[in-house]
């Protein structure tokens, strides 16, 4: 999907953490902005995180997160 914008709606029971795209100075590991990203199904949650080919055990590793129990998502084309 590169080149692409995603929207993405959680649903049911939602968390998240995006505490460390926003610290200052702002630097490649801290950009708001996601270069990557993996979708995750663990214990009837879905986990959306910041990087590729991680675990949800990964998200204590500074890692940005939304998880819930429903997510739906459009693929918005350039």
């Amino acid at each position: 999907m590169w080149g692409c914008k995603l929207e993405v709606w959680f649903e049911n029971d939602v968390s998240y953490d995006t505490a460390d795209r926003y610290e200052e100075p702002q630097t490649f590991e801290n950009d708001p902005y996601w270069y990557g990203g993996t979708v995750v199904i663990r214990d009837d949650y879905i986990y959306l995180i910041d990087d590729c080919d991680v675990s949800v055990n990964d998200i204590e590793n500074g890692y940005c997160y939304f998880r819930a129990r429903k997510m739906k998502y459009h693929i918005i084309p350039d």
